[in-house]
């Protein structure tokens, strides 16, 4: 004789009621987990699309863009030497420049003392006509105290040195360029004390100083002073030089004059 036992059936309410109740809040947490990172991933990949880039491809264009920078930062680093190797160049022949300057001076200096030294032996050699040598012994051009403007003082002389004063006349001509143009400025039009000429009367030697203004556009070349006197038996004086002017450190010293 067979007994048959009543199995209870088992629902789902039924296990749910036997689950723990732990049990059940971490599953539902995995659940809502699951679903959430489901979620972002389909944002991830939906938001690239709808914003009208391909993530891939942006990041190949960056990549790109890296390369690029780092080929233009070399590029510029390339660039930056030869500058430096051209700038030490341009000083190598600056100061070249400066020394063929100097001796320019130099030579000019030198031709300058031979013509007066010439003259004098034409006078020793019995020239009747010439008696007084005029000499233009120093002419130092300053900068002014604005733009543009000059000062200057000279120096004249005399052979042979003579008890009687010899009154001579004093002026001289810039020239150089002007928008392109040889040009030449006289003290007549650019001096501004004695436009007329500087008047000097001494026995052996003589002192003046006087001021300028030079265009703001011109570009001075070389200067060259003129020393004359009416005096029949005198030679007249001429000197010229390359245009250097000096910075005047402070006061100049005062003028001894005789």
């Amino acid at each position: 004789m067979m007994f048959k036992r009543d199995v209870p059936s088992i629902t789902i309410k039924t296990a749910a009621e036997r689950t723990p109740w732990s049990w059940r809040h971490w599953l539902a947490l995995l659940a809502l987990l699951g679903v959430l990172i489901f979620a972002g991933w389909r944002l991830y990949v939906l938001g690239g699309h709808n914003a009208g880039f391909d993530r891939d491809a942006t990041s190949k264009v960056i990549r790109e863009l890296n390369l690029s920078l780092a080929e233009t930062t070399d590029t510029r680093d390339a660039l930056n030497r030869e500058l430096v190797g051209l700038e030490r160049t341009l000083q190598i022949e600056t100061e070249a420049t400066k020394n063929l300057r100097d001796e320019m001076l130099l030579l000019q200096d030198e031709r300058h003392q031979l013509r007066e030294e010439v003259a004098l032996l034409k006078k020793i050699m019995g020239d009747s006509s010439t008696d007084t040598i005029l000499r233009v012994s120093a002419f130092s051009v300053f900068f002014g105290d604005n733009t543009d403007e000059y000062r200057f003082d000279a120096a004249v002389t005399r052979l042979p040195e003579a008890d009687k004063a010899i009154k001579t006349v004093l002026d001289y001509v810039i020239s150089g360029m002007q928008n392109g143009v040889s040009i030449d400025y006289s003290s007549a039009e650019i001096d501004t004390g004695s436009p007329e000429g500087h008047s000097v009367e001494f026995k052996q030697i003589g002192r003046l100083r006087g001021a300028f203004v030079l265009p703001a556009d011109f570009q001075p070349e070389t200067l060259t002073v003129y020393l004359r006197s009416e005096d029949k038996n005198s030679q007249d004086a001429e000197f010229r030089t390359l245009w250097q002017p000096v910075a005047a450190n402070g006061v100049l010293e005062p003028l001894d004059q005789p």
